[in-house]
């Protein structure tokens, strides 16, 4: 019956349809490889001395770098160079003996290096997980102007060493799950199964050398296939990373030398052998990735040892399948040992989601940090590939194997699955090169605003200076000259005095006109990038007349307080609006629909019951993601109550929002909108939003005091009294209570 209905044709077929799935499905993910991002570094740079984009009066006499792990001097670098390219000289880069996290460079001859811009390039070697990066940073010394560019933090660990990672877990996951197929299902093993047991193994040793180059090349800070030579190989060998390289690459060779022995003897134990053997490398693997650096190493490299090996399990059954699977005439037979292979593949499934769920725990430390660093956004993709893989997984249990006609799109089913299975494999490879998201994320100190409004008239001319200063560079001072007629040039010279070195500091430039307004010219705040008591001469020039010179002082003093702190951003808990119940109720009906109609419907075609899955799986996902958007963080200062009655004089609150928050958050609260396009940060500046009026006024004193780590959000915590922070906080409630009145009044 079963051959009457699909023909001997198609069965003739299966061997090299399974041939050409599994090279297809190589192709796919290799492309995959090489439209994916690069990785980026380990030891990440998290402060530096100077800092970046800093404008200094006089030259430092040391560098000091610290980073997010501890690293290795020996195989780190630091070098200064002048804006032409050249060299400073510098004494040779040492750990400091206090803070194993920070390399120290003296400058050897401070005092006779020039003003003007200068780049530290660095180079730094994790003595934790045996990772290489490098990056750049700016500074001025002696200008008085903030550099205009920073130099962006770089890795060498790029699209090769994610492509040797990967070739290499192509050998250490799906060796030991192929072993295990075939010791267990040895009346269905065949030659194919050897075969390409030995073409794993040789991927995961082209796989293997590739990591070892590109590491070398990483130790050099060079890419590949530059920068390679005996002495980095010997520093990698000499690494712990290295140590674990080693076992593998042997444990592939032995592992490919008993494949062979068992083709040709036709031995089971050789089998065996195998996938003891492969189970030593994933041990390796796991005790040198990321699991090295975490805070109870041995138990986090027992999770990755436990992923390892679910996907294992998982990965090789499924490619056993599709090289052995042949459908008979005994088609209850032939469901049944399918039924028996989606078994154990459910308990690998199982330990795999939950060895995830546990490593993603220990790797990312808030929501900022899953959502805006590479290895978050990385992860991210990869549980969305996971979803698909499970609903696809679920698809060959449920409808395939529901009616006997269908077992022969077995191998076209499983062979999607193992597609999505390499594809997991790649993100996976692509996090092993990329830093974990448990560091510290960045949140500016905002310093107390300085509102500028000043006059001065020289004859028949009014010069008119505005502006708010607040520690952004970018912010605009404003020139107004009247009359604007007749206007040439409006020349700015600044200068300062700096009061411990006794240097004086300045620039002389243009301010630019605004097209807007006749009369109206502006100039950065960057150009007075060191804080203190500036005095600027404005020139008015016009034809034919001679120039009107005013003097005005400026005092930055106040920003001198500005900066940038690194704080722990995590895991906090929240708690559920209205909103999210509602979105994550509306997600399990789409999954019952989705499921539950497969199981019901098992007489559908194939493709309209795919549809059917994968529309209730993804309006299901659309609903989960905006149940976690309205999900109401809970901060520390949860319980505090605001001392500030809501009958209390707000006007220097309205003042205080004017200067500090104003920008960002509009004047009434809902954002600045699409006229401001220098402050759009998106939805999150709504503060009428409902996860913004919903949180409590200790959070909202939180979230202004501490800032929003990760985000544009700076802390006020330096610049603003508690005071005035709760003022704040109840001036943000009337915004929130005036923004409610419209939204009814509108209704």
């Amino acid at each position: 019956m079963y051959r009457s209905r699909m023909g001997g044709a198609a069965l003739n077929a299966l061997p090299r349809f399974r041939l050409r799935a599994l090279l297809g499905s190589l192709s796919v993910v290799s492309c995959l490889l090489f439209l994916g991002q690069a990785a980026f570094a380990h030891a990440n740079l998290v402060s530096s001395d100077p800092a970046a984009g800093a404008a200094l009066a006089v030259f430092p006499n040391e560098l000091r770098l610290t980073f997010s792990e501890q690293v290795d001097p020996s195989l780190s670098s630091i070098a200064l160079l002048r804006a032409d390219g050249t060299r400073v000289s510098l004494d040779e880069t040492s750990l400091d003996p206090a803070d194993p996290y920070t390399l120290v460079v003296r400058v050897a001859t401070p005092d006779d290096q020039e003003t003007g811009v200068y780049t530290v390039v660095w180079g730094a070697h994790s003595a934790e997980d045996d990772h290489s990066s490098n990056g750049a940073i700016t500074f001025s010394a002696g200008t008085g102007v903030a550099p205009d560019q920073i130099g962006q933090p770089a890795s060498t660990d790029s699209t090769w060493g994610v492509a040797g990672k990967w070739l290499e877990l192509l050998g250490v996951v799906l060796l030991p799950g192929l072993a295990l197929f075939a010791a267990t299902e040895r009346d269905r093993s065949t030659r194919s199964i050897a075969v390409t047991a030995g073409v794993a193994t040789l991927l995961g040793l082209a796989g293997s050398v590739l990591s070892f180059l590109a590491r070398a090349a990483a130790l050099s800070g060079e890419e590949l296939p530059h920068g390679l030579g005996l002495e980095s190989a010997r520093q990698v060998l000499a690494t712990t990373w290295g140590g674990g390289w080693s076992i593998r690459l042997l444990a592939l060779i032995l592992i490919l030398a008993l494949a062979a022995w068992g083709q040709r003897t036709g031995r089971p134990i050789a089998w065996r052998l195998v996938f003891g053997v492969g189970v030593a490398s994933m041990v390796t693997t796991a005790a040198t990735g990321h699991a090295a650096s975490a805070d109870a190493a041995w138990a986090a490299r027992l999770v990755d040892f436990l992923h390892l090996s679910g996907a294992s399990v998982w990965a090789g059954g499924l490619l056993g399948i599709l090289l052995a699977f042949q459908p008979s005439s005994d088609v209850a037979a032939d469901r049944a040992w399918l039924r028996r292979q989606g078994n154990r593949f459910v308990v690998a499934v199982a330990i795999v989601i939950g060895a995830g769920f546990a490593s993603a725990w220990w790797h990312v430390d808030g929501r900022r940090a899953l959502s805006q660093t590479d290895y978050g956004q990385t992860l991210l993709v990869k549980v969305a590939v996971v979803a698909g893989l499970l609903g696809v997984a679920y698809y060959n249990r449920r409808v395939l194997q529901a009616i006997p006609v269908r077992l022969v799109l077995v191998p076209l089913a499983v062979g999607l699955e193992l597609v999505l299975v390499l594809v997991v494999l790649l993100l996976s490879a692509d996090l092993s090169q990329t830093l974990p998201a448990t560091q510290p994320l960045p949140v500016n100190q905002a310093p107390r605003a300085i509102e500028i409004a000043e006059q001065a008239a020289v004859g028949s001319t009014l010069v008119t200076l505005e502006g708010i200063l607040a520690g952004d560079p970018a912010e605009p001072l404003v020139v107004h000259v009247d009359p604007a007629t007749d206007l040439q040039r409006v020349i700015v010279k600044s200068s300062l005095v700096d009061s411990a070195t006794g240097t004086t500091v300045g620039d002389r430039f243009d301010a630019v006109p605004d097209e807007s307004e006749p009369g109206r010219y502006r100039f950065p705040a960057g150009r007075m990038g060191i804080a203190g008591h500036w005095t600027l001469e404005i020139t008015v020039r016009r034809a034919g007349v001679e120039d009107d010179v005013v003097a005005f002082e400026v005092d930055t003093s106040a920003l001198a307080s500005s900066g940038t702190a690194l704080v722990d951003d995590r895991w906090r808990g929240v708690r559920a609006s209205s909103h999210t119940l509602l979105a994550l109720g509306l997600a399990v009906v789409m999954v019952v629909v989705g499921l539950g109609g497969l199981r019901r419907i098992t007489g559908m075609e194939l493709l309209p019951s795919a549809f059917l899955l994968a529309a209730s799986m993804l309006i299901a996902g659309g609903f989960l993601i905006s149940a976690a958007r309205s999900l109401i963080p809970i901060t520390p200062n949860h319980a505090a109550s605001n001392p500030v009655h809501a009958s209390a004089d707000l006007t220097y609150a309205g003042e205080l929002y004017r200067l500090n928050c104003l920008a960002c958050h509009g004047a009434d609260g809902r954002g600045p909108g699409a006229d401001n396009p220098v402050h759009l940060h998106g939805t999150t500046t709504d503060l009428s939003r409902p996860q913004a009026v919903e949180q409590s006024d200790g959070d909202l004193h939180y979230w202004i005091e501490q800032g929003v780590a990760g985000t544009d959000m700076p802390a006020f915590g330096s610049a603003l009294t508690d005071e005035e922070i709760w003022q704040l906080v109840r001036y943000v409630r009337e915004l929130q209570d005036a923004a409610r009145q419209v939204d009814s009044a509108d209704e």
